[in-house]
């Protein structure tokens, strides 16, 4: 069952401006209470980089190594951002409409990546093929193009701790046998004494 969340659950973010973004018809649009600030990315990457090791796809299987509670991906979507197209290493493209415009987003495309966020809740983890990885709320969720293969996601829990333990290793010493003495030649040493 997918969540559908209206434009007025995405929360305020920092008023400082993002980089200008080309929309679909060449103009230059802003939006960066909903898309966040060069300030609120760099948060953002920290966190990833804390909490998620890698995202792997391997055919079908998407794997997702990570190191907090998450559970598998569950579908979302939001009222007034549509994913147009998704392609791991080219980020992604989203459409907004006039839903946001009480949020000063104008409608337009804009081109996301990892790192960017999506309101004050979401923050997007990974670009694949048509799907989109995001965090919302402290759990993981995905945006998929209307054509999109939806993966099999499979969780690899990391643990975020090491632990280190001291090997004790034998000393070996080379030491040359010992020569026994006959007992009569130690007697007679004893005697000449």
């Amino acid at each position: 069952m997918p969540i559908v969340l209206s434009a007025f659950v995405l929360a305020l973010l920092s008023p400082d401006v993002t980089p200008s973004l080309p929309a679909a018809d060449g103009e230059v649009t802003d939006c960066p209470r909903v898309f966040g600030s060069p300030a609120y990315k760099r948060k953002l990457t920290k966190r990833r980089k804390r909490l998620l090791d890698d995202v792997d796809p391997n055919g079908d299987i998407v794997d997702i190594a990570h190191s907090t509670d998450w559970r598998r991906p569950f579908y979302l979507e939001f009222t007034g951002v549509e994913l147009l197209a998704a392609e791991g290493d080219e980020g992604a493209a989203f459409r907004v409409d006039d839903a946001l415009a009480d949020l000063d987003c104008e409608p337009g495309v804009y081109h996301l990546e990892v790192d960017d966020s999506l309101g004050d809740d979401t923050a997007i983890l990974a670009v694949l093929d048509d799907v989109v990885l995001v965090e919302f709320k402290g759990q993981l969720g995905y945006l998929a193009t209307d054509d999109a293969e939806i993966p099999t996601w499979r969780m690899i829990w990391l643990a975020p701790w090491r632990i280190i333990r001291r090997r004790e290793t034998g000393v070996s010493r080379s030491t040359m046998p010992s020569r026994s003495r006959s007992r009569a030649r130690n007697n007679r040493s004893r005697r000449r004494r």
